[in-house]
């Protein structure tokens, strides 16, 4: 079985400032946590802090999650009709 050639795309996904701050913090502080880095003011103890947020800031952050969900859903529709055409391809050939 051939290994499929699924070539690269990219998403744009449009992100206001606010965003962008904080989807920076989110990243930031989880490679601290997979570097090892426990300090109190690094890594996953210093994303605690998000469980405490009042309700309208948890809504842009839940806001913001979703739209990086739904760019991510694209890559999957995108990959599956490329493995649809191969298998459509695959079929035409007789095999």
């Amino acid at each position: 079985m051939a290994l499929m050639n699924i070539p690269v795309k990219k998403y744009t996904v449009t992100l206001s400032e606010q965003d962008l701050n904080t989807l920076a913090h989110i990243l930031r502080n989880f490679c601290d946590y997979v570097g090892g880095d426990d300090r109190s003011d690094h890594g996953l103890n210093n994303l605690e802090g998000y469980r405490d947020l009042p309700k309208d800031k948890k809504k842009e952050l839940y806001h913001l999650c979703a739209k990086i969900n739904r760019a991510y859903r694209k890559t999957w529709r995108n990959q599956f009709k490329i493995f649809e055409d191969e298998i459509r391809e695959s079929n035409d050939r007789g095999e």
